[in-house]
């Protein structure tokens, strides 16, 4: 009993005498994980050449290994490790749900190499939408999660295992976000010019009655028989305006990626605009000059429904007509009851210096059989003729 208790406190006294700390000289007694034996072993370090140290282990004079300063037990470092591991259990339970797509949207623009499934934002709201989310992660790794890290070495690409990669993107989030705002506003701004350079292509088309809507069904024509260029809110605009509205509207739309990003307007914007403007001229020039001789084809009249037709229309009205002096009934299949009526109308108007062919429904609905009620404007388009 006596020999057992001396040997159990001697054990418990050479324990003692084990260095942990990190700091090693050689004679010191240490735990040296043995690689094939697969556990740490109590050693004694007999050499020490910087990172690589030779240790004495077991029993036997050869047990001699060459291992590396990280194969050594390392008390500090074990109680950060574990300090670590449950730091980075308790971020993903309270972050991973909610910040994922914010921090993938963004991660790739400070860490390339990262994989993500998320594109960066196209979209100047998601932009804004992520940038406030990751401010408010940035927030919560200050005051709860100081000090977490990447830890994982096998999956570095892997951004659902790299938490202090979250912390990282959500403290230097605006200096990814200037890098996806200079992106996106140079994709832009070549998108713009590629569609003023097709816009200078005018297309004379066919006019089809409203627009080609459903009503080219019911109305035996077809088409109206006459030719022109459609008549759209930037052609309203840069005809009339020299396209001012147009270039505001899409100089606001690359302020708003440079503002989201709390930047400056990019530089290459002024020039864009210069660029702009100019090719909208040449829009203009290309427009007119493709405009067709003016035809109107309408010969019957209905005073109520040209009426009707007529209204809103901004500019002088120089010609009114109805194209058929029937109506077109649609009869329901079931009752063989009429359900609506419709006639189609043009109105030939001039707005400013530009003539306006306009093609237009006009409806009513049957009531009890009846299509006493008043009739409606169910549908127009407008295209563009010359005056003369």
């Amino acid at each position: 009993m006596i020999v057992a208790t001396l040997c159990l406190l001697a054990g418990l006294a050479f324990a003692q005498n084990v260095n942990r700390s990190g700091t090693y000289k050689v004679g010191d007694t240490v735990e040296a994980y043995i690689s094939h034996e697969g556990r740490y072993i109590i050693s004694t370090i007999l050499q020490i050449n910087g990172d690589d140290i030779e240790v004495h282990y077991g029993g036997s004079r050869y047990n001699k290994k060459w291992i590396t300063r990280d194969q050594l037990r390392d008390e500090a470092k074990e109680q950060a490790k574990a300090k670590q591991i449950e730091l980075t259990r308790a971020f993903w339970d309270e972050a991973q749900a909610k910040y994922y797509e914010s921090v993938a949207l963004l991660v790739r623009q400070l860490k390339p190499n990262v994989k993500s499934e998320y594109a960066p934002p196209e979209q100047v709201e998601h932009l804004t939408g992520a940038l406030a989310q990751l401010a408010e992660l940035d927030a919560l790794c200050k005051r709860k999660y100081v000090g977490l890290a990447d830890t994982e070495t096998v999956f570095k690409d892997e951004l659902r295992k790299l938490p202090g990669t979250w912390c990282e993107v959500a403290a230097r989030r605006m200096e990814a976000a200037k890098k996806v705002a200079a992106m996106r506003i140079a994709e832009l701004m070549d998108a713009e010019l590629a569609r003023v350079d097709k816009l200078a292509q005018p297309t004379v088309r066919q006019i089809h009655v409203v627009a080609g809507s459903w009503y080219k069904d019911l109305y035996a024509r077809g088409f109206d028989k006459v030719k022109g260029v459609v008549w759209t809110s930037k052609n309203i605009d840069l005809l009339t305006n020299g396209g001012k509205e147009t270039l505001a509207e899409v100089k606001a739309r690359l302020a708003a990626w440079s503002k989201a990003a709390g930047a400056d307007e990019d530089p290459a914007v002024a020039g864009f605009a210069e660029r702009y403007a100019k090719k909208l001229g040449e829009v203009k020039t290309a427009i007119e000059a493709a405009l067709p001789a003016p035809v109107f084809v309408a010969k019957a009249h209905d005073g109520k429904m040209e009426a009707a037709g007529k209204q809103g229309i901004e500019g002088k009205i120089l010609k009114s007509g109805v194209m058929t002096s029937h109506w077109i009934t649609t009869v329901s299949p079931a009752t063989g009851k009429p359900v609506s009526r419709v006639k189609i109308g043009t109105i030939f108007y001039k707005r400013g210096a530009y003539c306006i062919y306009r093609s237009y429904a006009y409806k009513q609905d049957a009531v009890r059989g009846s299509f006493s009620g008043p009739g409606r404007i169910q549908d127009f388009s407008d295209w563009m003729m010359r005056c003369k």
